[in-house]
């Protein structure tokens, strides 16, 4: 509020009063992080004098609500933006307030597409009716995208104080200068806030939402820059690398925009050369024409060269054409080597200016070697094959699992030791059969599978991949945030079902005995903390009642202590009055008054020792919790110290392994060049080989035809001289044959008139 008479009683006050204390100069006033554009300070009642010397504010800037106009979500129905839009009004006809369907979970979140540490989130409800429908409602932040399973794994803040609820009693809706509430998130980090109603149907109604927070600064490596890139072909000189050469300029005058041809499915890759978990991926567009080229493009991630055969991450993307904004994509951590930009479905051409993409490196391979399991097998699809490197989506090439049709399926690796597992990237069959892993489990723990019971272990979410594809393969990572365990399980729940694997990788880290010992230990500080703190809640709360009940005995007391005095009073004035007898008589009045005062003064020291014994048993528990997180911290550094010990024995021994395995793959790389370039020369021999043998077989069949020939030539001149020879030898044979001709001739004339005559018949 600005500086207009009172105005600035309707500011929030950092605590109640304030006094400076001399010999004090100065007071330290702790605010709680509030949020506001103006600080004041004031006297109330009176007319008073105010003096300052100095005023020092510190804080941090808030320049902007961080959640406006981002992307959005919400349980059902879509007018989630209506909560990002900046307009406050609290009335349903005005066309700001979101509504979901009556629903348990009913949920909104919003995605500010980069990790903030959240200080603040004002929340604006109805004002025109249904507002108590957000009574006890929770704010939570993380890195989790909301869902139905999933919004309950980011924190709620406040979390400590009745699981972060918030009564919609506490929100000021008949002031229309705040007719809204403030959730203090103690700079909660995270991607993704929510808002969501616990532990009932309802609907869930919001007229705005805004986050005050600092971008956290946590994910701003490019993991693409100056990495292998290549397209669907080149055109106009607009090669692959200029979208990761680090310069953002959207003019393509300036050479630093890539370019295809116009092409069915057009795309645009990076190879990151290795694994990283993929946070978001930033795209700039051509901003000098044709920015609309690249309206609704998609962004996939994963470990498949082949980018349609990778995660999409979100959806189609809108392309700002006005601001020539940069597009920001959350990846939301998926996983994979190759980045990459589409229009699929589109004769288009692809042009994209600059590509970033921020994540971390992505330690995967844990699986590679390890004993592997699975519940039945077919056609020699052994379990082995899901962890031998080769990801090739081909049964025909040996490295796909296969089990029997049966019922609830199943694969595990054993990882031999407990490991944290962050996620488990699967793999699938391309040739066919690929929607047969559809609805697949993943489980994480420390039993193993035995005959048909692979449920002992947690699952890591529920099911997934419900539209795995029949044919083209492809890689699914699933979240497992963190969870321990040596056994890492896949399975299909039902009956008639088949398991196919084509690969599994596993991320995540071993942990050490060290390690589980100290968890272990830091876990059983945090029960007893807990215990403290009951304890301490417990004693509160009896103190609060005592005090009530002692506030009202002691009113009593002093009001029975008031009547007494005023019967003493009463008494001596009475007792210089009368006679001696009279004086007497006043004098045991007054030994029997005396006595009822002392008797209600040791009264109230015995409710003043009861109350001095309960401070004390508190602030004995509020030593002992503080003792426990003394402890707890203690704990903690030396966990903290041993992790650390682990963490760089791991890295040497990845060293270690790493050398050894470039080793053993130099010496597998030389033996296949050896033996493809033997191949090589076998094939060439036998394609010569081939071809001689089909020209001695040609020559053959014409040498045979052109002898046949030959043969056919001589016989029938010899049958020619035979008969001139013939001839010449009996002059009378020829007459003789010319004769015996006539007569067959004659003869066959007969037979076909008899033949006639018999038709007639």
């Amino acid at each position: 509020m600005g500086d207009d008479g009172k105005s600035y009683e309707k500011n929030d006050k950092c605590g109640d009063k304030h006094t400076i204390d001399p010999p004090a100069l100065s007071k330290l006033i702790p605010c709680d992080k509030k949020i506001g554009q103006y600080v004041y300070i004031d006297i109330p009642f009176g007319h008073r004098t105010l003096t300052l010397c100095e005023v020092r504010v510190m804080g941090a800037h808030v320049v902007e609500d961080v959640a406006k106009d981002k992307p959005c979500g919400q349980s059902s129905g879509e007018t989630c933006g209506r909560a990002v839009d900046g307009d406050t009004n609290g009335a349903m006809s005005g066309g700001s307030c979101t509504i979901t369907e009556e629903q348990n979970p009913a949920w909104w979140y919003v995605d500010l597409q980069d990790e903030f540490k959240i200080s603040e989130v004002q929340v604006w409800g109805r004002t025109d009716c249904c507002g108590d429908r957000l009574s006890n409602f929770q704010v939570r932040v993380g890195d989790t995208k909301p869902t139905s399973g999933t919004y309950i794994k980011n924190r709620a803040c406040n979390s400590q104080t009745d699981e972060g609820k918030v009564d919609y009693a506490e929100f000021n809706r008949d002031d229309p200068i705040k007719p809204s509430i403030t959730v203090s998130c103690n700079r909660e980090p995270g991607t993704y806030v929510s808002i969501n109603i616990p532990d009932r149907a309802d609907y869930l109604t919001l007229c705005e939402v805004k986050v005050f927070g600092q971008a956290s600064n946590k994910v701003k490596a490019n993991l693409a820059l100056g990495k292998p890139a290549s397209q669907i072909d080149v055109g106009y000189g607009g090669v692959a690398s200029r979208a990761v050469d680090g310069n953002t300029d959207t003019s393509f005058g300036a050479e630093s925009c890539t370019h295809t041809n116009k092409k069915q499915d057009p795309w645009w890759k990076v190879d990151l050369q290795k694994t990283a978990e993929i946070s978001r991926v930033i795209v700039w567009n051509r901003s000098d024409c044709c920015g609309s080229r690249l309206e609704d493009f998609e962004v996939r991630v994963g470990e498949m060269e082949d980018i349609y055969q990778n995660a999409v991450c979100g959806g189609p993307n809108k392309v700002d054409l006005e601001g020539n904004t940069p597009k920001i994509i959350n990846c939301e951590k998926k996983t994979g080597r190759y980045v990459s930009v589409d229009l699929k479905g589109k004769n288009q051409w692809l042009t994209v200016c600059e590509v970033k993409v921020n994540g971390e490196w992505a330690e995967s391979g844990m699986q590679l070697g390890k004993p592997t399991k699975q519940s039945s097998t077919m056609n020699a699809g052994y379990s082995k094959r899901a962890v031998d490197g080769n990801t090739d989506g081909k049964f025909a090439g040996n490295s796909c699992t296969q089990t029997n049709v049966q019922a609830n399926p199943w694969w595990f690796v054993d990882l031999e030791k407990p490991a944290s597992v962050s996620k488990v990237s699967v793999f699938n069959r391309a040739d066919c059969c690929g929607d047969k892993i559809a609805n697949f489990e993943v489980r994480v723990g420390n039993m193993e599978p035995q005959g048909m019971d692979f449920t002992a272990n947690p699952t890591c979410g529920s099911i997934h991949w419900p539209d795995a594809p029949k044919t083209g393969g492809g890689e699914f990572t699933v979240d497992c945030d963190e969870q321990v365990g040596r056994y890492v399980t896949i399975d299909l729940p039902g009956d008639n079902k088949q398991l196919t694997l084509c690969e599994v990788r596993i991320m995540g880290a071993f942990t050490t005995p060290a390690f589980s010992k100290c968890k272990t230990s830091v876990e059983a500080i945090e029960a007893d903390l807990e215990k403290v703190r009951g304890d301490e809640k417990t004693a509160k709360s009896e103190v609060a009642k005592l005090k009530v009940g002692h506030g009202d005995l002691v009113a009593k007391l002093n009001k029975d202590l008031q009547a007494a005095k005023d019967d003493e009073a009463a008494t001596k004035k009475d007792a210089h009055a009368i006679t001696g007898k009279h004086e007497a008589r006043a004098t045991v009045s007054k030994s029997q008054h005396d006595q009822a005062v002392k008797s209600k003064e040791t009264e109230i020291e015995k409710y003043k020792a009861d109350a001095k014994a309960q401070a004390t048993k508190t602030a004995d528990l509020d030593r002992k919790r503080q003792a426990a997180v003394n402890a707890k911290e203690a704990h903690a550094a030396a966990c903290t110290k041993q992790q650390k010990n682990d963490a760089d024995m791991i890295e040497q021994l990845k060293a270690d392994h790493s050398q050894a395995a470039q080793q053993c793959l130099s010496k597998a790389r030389q033996v296949k060049d050896k033996h493809d370039a033997l191949t090589k020369k076998n094939n060439e021999e036998l394609k010569q080989e081939k071809k001689a043998h089909e020209d001695s077989v040609i020559a053959h069949k014409n040498s045979a035809a052109a002898n046949k020939k030959k043969c056919q030539e001589k016989e029938t001149l010899a049958r020619e001289e035979g008969r001139k020879a013939g001839l010449q030898a009996c002059p009378g044979v020829n007459g003789l044959m010319r004769e015996i001709w006539r007569l067959r001739q004659k003869l066959g004339a007969a037979e076909a008139s008899n033949g006639e005559e018999e038709e007639q018949r």
